[in-house]
């Protein structure tokens, strides 16, 4: 997947996908379909790493999304929609 120029959403969803040029100055990842996901802090505590230098996402059930080149660290409540 990729995000363009602007401000772009991006839907985790089943399977294994990346997201590539993600901007956490404009873009978001909305995770409001996944059920396993609640809220930041359960996605900071149980279901986001880093990864070869960047942040994957999993649900517990074997789906995943890798934000290429974006750190964990770098992430905020405010790049995802719950």
């Amino acid at each position: 997947m990729y995000a363009g120029p602007g401000a772009d959403v991006i839907v985790f969803s089943q399977g294994t996908d990346t997201a590539l040029f993600f901007s956490t100055a404009f873009d978001q990842i909305d995770l409001s379909g996944v059920a396993e996901i609640t809220d930041f802090a359960d996605l900071s505590a149980n279901h986001l790493a880093d990864v070869g230098g960047n942040a994957v996402i999993t649900d517990g059930l074997g789906n995943s999304l890798t934000i290429s080149g974006v750190l964990s660290a770098a992430l905020t409540a405010d790049d995802f929609i719950f």
